[in-house]
Formats: C-alpha cells, sequence, structure tokens
C-alpha cells in the first residue's frame, strides 16, 4: 500500500438472506526509513454492501427471465450480465503505462544456425508511431470496426530505455503494413496511476491475464466504485448520478452489456464511455473534510443558492432576494391579491418578516453549502426522512475498524563508516527507523438481496498543518477580534498567508500574493477554534536542508521550488558555479483537492519519511493534466488474514458432489480422493 489510496482487501457475492462472519488479523510493515520518525498514522478498513440492482437495474429480470423496459422504452427480457475480459483490462492498463519497442534482428546472417538479438528502435518523432498502436489492438484482438486512439508512452531516449529485466510487463507480437515489417518486445514500465488501478482489479478478483478472453462480469467493479463515492466522493462538487459510473449503469439500462474488444456490438462511443470510467479508478483516495485547511470553500454558499426553491407568495421570493444585485429589486414585501401592504422599493426600512425570512434562508443555504449535492443526506436534512428512489440511496455501512501503525527505532552497534566519507557506512550509535502495526477486527452482516459485500483498506496519516501565520494573529481591530453575539454569523475570508510560505525562496517578484491574497471561506470566528502545529529549529530550515524533514508528517506545502544544477567545464568537472532558478508552483486555493489528504504528494510530501521518496521532494503539479509518475514503489507492506463464513443455501462443498441423498436421516463420510 502506499498513503492514502483505498484498495478492495476482500470481495464476496452474497446471495439474499445469506449472512457473513468475518474475522480478520492484519500485519502492517513499512520500508525503511532514515530517522526513527515522531510521524503518527494507522491503517483503516471499511466494510460496505452495495445491492445489485443498484449498478444492474435489469439484475432481478434476469434471474426471472421476465422482460423489463429500458431507459428508451424497448421491451428487453435480458439474458447475461454486463461483461468485459481480462485481456481488455489489461491492454489498459498497458496504454496507461510507458514503453520501449525492440525489434528482432540477426546477430550474425553469415553464421548458421542464424541467431536473433533484441534492439531498442528510435522513434524519431511521432508521426510513424501510429503502428505501435495497431500492433497493440491486434494484439489484443480488437474488431476492426472500433477505432481506439490509446497510445502508451513511447521511451526511446539514449540515456534511458526500458529494459526487460526492468519491465513489469513484456508483449511480443509479429506486425506487418505499410511502414514495418518484422517481430517486436514491448517492455512497459506501469505508471503509478496504473499500478492503482491495478490494485483495484486484482482485489475484485480479476486476473489481467492477457490470454483470457472470456467474458467476466464488471458489477463488481461498478458496485466498488459505488462504496467508494457514497462515502469518499468529492459531492461538494459532483454527486453520484454525474460519474462516469452511473453513465455506464445508464448504458446497462439500455441493455448495453459488451464493454469488451471482441464483440462486433460495442461501439466506440460506448468503449470510451467504460475505459474513461476505469480511468477513475486511480483516484479512489480517501477523503476528509474535517480539518481546517479542506474545510474551506472557494464560494462563501458553495453555489447552494442555485438550488433555493421558487417560492413566490407575493411576500418574498427566495431566488430573486438571493440573486439581485440591484438595491431597488430587492423587495422584502411584494404586494399581492390579498391586501398586503407593500414595502417601501429602497430598504433599509427593515421588518421582522423580513429579518425572519433572511435569517431562515440563511439556515436553507448553509445546509445546503455543508451537504454538496449528495441527494440522500439532502433528504434527510430538508425533510427528515430517507430518500425513497433506490437511485439515490448510499449502500450499506457495515462496520470500521483500524490497525494502529507504531514507528521505532534502530541502533548501530558497530563502526562501518569511513572518516571523510560517511556514504560507505555510519557511525556507532546511529539510528534509524523502522515501523510495524498488528491489529483484530471483523463483522457479521445479513445481506437483504443480492450484492457484494466489500473490504476496503487504505493507510491514514494523522497530519496537520504548521506553515504560514496563526490565523489569532489577523485579529487586529474590532471587526476581526471575535464577539460572541456574532459568532458563526455567515462566513469569513481566511488570507492565504495562514497555509502559505515561501519555503525559504523569495524570489524577484512577490508571487504568492500573501499580502492580499485569500484562501477560501470558512464560518466566522473558526480560526479561533483551531490549532496549527509548530515545527522549529533546524526540523525545517532551508530549502535544501532536508535531513530532518522525515521526523514529521505535517504537510509540507511547496509554493515555491527551486532548480540547481552545477556547471562543469570541458573536462566534467565542477566549476564551483551553478544554474539557478525560483519557480511558483501555483497552489490552489480552497478546493476538494484539499480533501484528498495524499492525492497530490506536491500538498503534502508524505513519503520524504522512507528512503523510496524518489530522488527530490515531489513539486511537479497540475490539476488540470497530471501528467503520469513512474519509480514510485510502495512503502507499506500489509498482509490481512480473513476468516470468512458465508451462510446460505447452497451445499458446503463436502457434500456437493452427489453422494448424500437428501432425504437420508443420516451421512456416511466420503472422500473425495
Amino acid at each position: 500500500m502506499d498513503f492514502g489510496f483505498l484498495q478492495p482487501l476482500l470481495s464476496q457475492y452474497m446471495l439474499p438472506n445469506s449472512t457473513i462472519k468475518v474475522d480478520s488479523k492484519q500485519l502492517v510493515r513499512l520500508a525503511p526509513m532514515p530517522t526513527p520518525s515522531f510521524a503518527r498514522m494507522y491503517l483503516q478498513n471499511y466494510a460496505r454492501f452495495v445491492k445489485m440492482t443498484d449498478v444492474v437495474p435489469y439484475y432481478e429480470s434476469l434471474l426471472s427471465g421476465i422482460s423489463f423496459t429500458t431507459s428508451s422504452g424497448s421491451t428487453v427480457k435480458p439474458v447475461r450480465m454486463p461483461v468485459t475480459t481480462n485481456s481488455f483490462l489489461l491492454w489498459f492498463l498497458l496504454t496507461m503505462s510507458r514503453c520501449t519497442v525492440y525489434e528482432r534482428y540477426v546477430l550474425n546472417p553469415n553464421k548458421p544456425p542464424l541467431e536473433y538479438g533484441w534492439r531498442p528502435i528510435k522513434f524519431v518523432n511521432t508521426v510513424n508511431v501510429g503502428w505501435v498502436r495497431n500492433l497493440l489492438l491486434n494484439r489484443f484482438s480488437f474488431d476492426a470496426s472500433l477505432t481506439i486512439n490509446r497510445l502508451p508512452t513511447l521511451v526511446d531516449t539514449d540515456d534511458f530505455v526500458i529494459s526487460p529485466m526492468q519491465a513489469d510487463y513484456i508483449l511480443q507480437a509479429d506486425y506487418v503494413d505499410d511502414v514495418t515489417d518484422g517481430q517486436y518486445m514491448l517492455c512497459f514500465e506501469f505508471s503509478s496511476d496504473a499500478k492503482h488501478i491495478r490494485k483495484q482489479l486484482i482485489g475484485l478478483g480479476y486476473s489481467l491475464n492477457g490470454e483470457d478472453n472470456k467474458p467476466v462480469s464488471i458489477a463488481p467493479l461498478l458496485a466498488y466504485y459505488k462504496a467508494y463515492y457514497d462515502y469518499f466522493g468529492l459531492t461538494r462538487e459532483k454527486q453520484f448520478e454525474q460519474t462516469t459510473c452511473f453513465r455506464v449503469i445508464g448504458l446497462i439500462w439500455d441493455y448495453y452489456t459488451s464493454f469488451y474488444q471482441l464483440d462486433d456490438t460495442v461501439t466506440s462511443v460506448n468503449l470510451s464511455v467504460f475505459i474513461s470510467f476505469l480511468v477513475e479508478f486511480a483516484s479512489l483516495y480517501y477523503t476528509d473534510a474535517s480539518s481546517y485547511i479542506a474545510a474551506h470553500r472557494s464560494l462563501p454558499m458553495n453555489d447552494a443558492v442555485s438550488r433555493l426553491p421558487n417560492i413566490n407568495t407575493g411576500v418574498y421570493s427566495l431566488v430573486n432576494y438571493a440573486s439581485s444585485t440591484s438595491s431597488a429589486s430587492r423587495t422584502y414585501l411584494q404586494g399581492n391579491n390579498f391586501g398586503i401592504p407593500a414595502n417601501p422599493a429602497n430598504p433599509p426600512q427593515f421588518t421582522w418578516l423580513s429579518i425572519d425570512l433572511l435569517r431562515r434562508l440563511t439556515r436553507f443555504v448553509s445546509k445546503d453549502s455543508v451537504i454538496g449535492k449528495r441527494l440522500s443526506d439532502w433528504v434527510k436534512v430538508h425533510y427528515g426522512s430517507d430518500v425513497s428512489f433506490n437511485l439515490f440511496q448510499d449502500c450499506f455501512s457495515i462496520s470500521e475498524w483500524r490497525t494502529p501503525i507504531d514507528i521505532d527505532d534502530v541502533f548501530s552497534t558497530s563502526e562501518t563508516a569511513d572518516v571523510g566519507n560517511a556514504n560507505k557506512g555510519d557511525y556507532l550509535g546511529a539510528y534509524a527507523g523502522k515501523g510495524i502495526g498488528f491489529g483484530k477486527g471483523g463483522f457479521t452482516f445479513k445481506a437483504p438481496t443480492h450484492g457484494f459485500v466489500f473490504v476496503m483498506s487504505c493507510i491514514v496519516p494523522i497530519t496537520n498543518i504548521f506553515q504560514g501565520n496563526d490565523p489569532t494573529l489577523y485579529a487586529i481591530d474590532n471587526d476581526t477580534i471575535p464577539h460572541p453575539e456574532f459568532d458563526a454569523l455567515g462566513y469569513e475570508f481566511t488570507p492565504k498567508g495562514v497555509f502559505l510560505s515561501d519555503n525559504f525562496l523569495l524570489g524577484k517578484e512577490n508571487d504568492l500574493n500573501l499580502t492580499n491574497g485569500g484562501f477560501g471561506w470558512v464560518p466566522r470566528y473558526t480560526g479561533f477554534k483551531v490549532k496549527k502545529n509548530i515545527v522549529n529549529g533546524d526540523m525545517c530550515c532551508g530549502y535544501y536542508k532536508r535531513d530532518l524533514l522525515p521526523y514529521f508528517n505535517d504537510r509540507l506545502i511547496l509554493s515555491h521550488s527551486a532548480s540547481l544544477t552545477p556547471i562543469t567545464d570541458d573536462k566534467g568537472v565542477e566549476t564551483g558555479n551553478y544554474k539557478f532558478s525560483i519557480a511558483n508552483n501555483k497552489v490552489p486555493s480552497a478546493s476538494t483537492s484539499w480533501q484528498q489528504i495524499c492525492k497530490y504528494g506536491f500538498l503534502t510530501n508524505y513519503n520524504r519519511l522512507f528512503y523510496n521518496s524518489k530522488a527530490d521532494l515531489v513539486d511537479d503539479f497540475y490539476f488540470k493534466s497530471r501528467p503520469l509518475e513512474y519509480g514510485l514503489n510502495d512503502n507499506f507492506i500489509t498482509q490481512t488474514v480473513f476468516d470468512v463464513r458465508v451462510t446460505n443455501w447452497l451445499k458446503p462443498v463436502q457434500n456437493s458432489y452427489d453422494t448424500v441423498d437428501e432425504v437420508d436421516n443420516s451421512t456416511i463420510s466420503q472422500s473425495t480422493n
């Protein structure tokens, strides 16, 4: 595992009225660490149940053989589940990776028998790389009618190629067209996103074998995504019904069941929707909206005003008041046929009714700004009832438990360092870190209908912020000093300086806008109700002084990053001069990006705790088109032992060989050897 990424540890198909009892034991070990860190973290487990009809609407029609009506009005008698193939899933992972293409050549044509070798192909430009895409499509037997433009990143530079020893996957194929003719070997290295998606697929039971073209159900994929999104989805901006997963469910509702490359009934459009759905599996991160920085909103009402009911009784119009920018049109009372007197057209001649309506309006908007777009919570908060339409119901929450992780120290008991060259060893008494965690958990659950039970887990750091100013320092006048009478009245704007710092790099321009810039909106006086951490002394001092950074795991937000390159002479000897530049990383203001506390290394840099943290701190960041990352391995090695017992109407395996008559009053032990 790595920090914060959820993956399924258990996936169990359940029959109606069946019972599952799970006991688990977990052991977690951490990769080597340069210091005995003070970091705190734990392994969190979630057990969820998703009904089959939530993701395959016609499932019960399939069981009964009774026709159902699609969303387009057609009547269909379903005969199979929505399916894909393991070879298609593997092809998709390979297109999210990078590869080096090798061609076969004859070592010595004049010396029989002929021997062959493999040499990497160097692509001069990207004009003639289409044959590589076609080679993959042919090797995975794509139907000729499908138009798919996905292609892995081709690595062919002089200083870096992916060798077969380094490859995560190796593929050989023959290919002939107008451009090329020969035998080729493709050596793939999975990107971090591809590794994340592979974790999900393996955890849900898929083999990802390239030769396996037998159709398999995609119901576990859809159900697991719904289990994740119902509890961790960024519903402040997008509800489940707006996700690509729901678009796939919509296609299934119209009885499109083929989502793989071998079926000539599938269209490129539908297959593209399914591919977009698979891409989202790379972003299933743990989310936490309770922290101070994540609680900020980009707008004080979080767009909740757009969902105000358009009620106009002639006394007051909620929508008109909330959206009006003209003081003349902001009428608190409007005349109607019942003789209510008109309020003067130009307030502020407030009335008790106008103030009370404004109070109710504020509460309505405040509720919606916190709820976001989760429809089940909206109905519960505003009407006190559960959502009635199954489509908008959340999945079942069964249980949660956690395994604590402890970090200890390891001492060097012998002198292994060469004086003047400490890179060859270490001194007597030097110490490093090691981590381990052990815990138990479990649950019992009775399934009300067909569905899936999932156990999904992730590593959660216990973290805080330490950069920037204490927010109480901004209380400098009567408007900013807290008054109990006005506590939580409306929203206030938090300055950027509360969270961001220059990272010991001050460029030619004040590009961070810490003096006048704002970060986001929170309820009034929130800054007086939270406390930031303090990291002092040499623990964090200097951009390139990083030996002590692994001691703590608070967010390390890099607003600035630097590039330093020594200058060498013609003989390659360093001259003592440098190429140096400072860049602004454009840290985002308040957004849902801060809720996914481990997704963007740029905003956290948690992996600095380990030796395996790449060569440098992560300071490259792109929100709209995040590039694929490579070379970062998992730092948590976890084993979970499940004792699973399922009780249903199916016979036990030992009674499934038709050796026992069901009307017998006694049984005889029968060996199956």
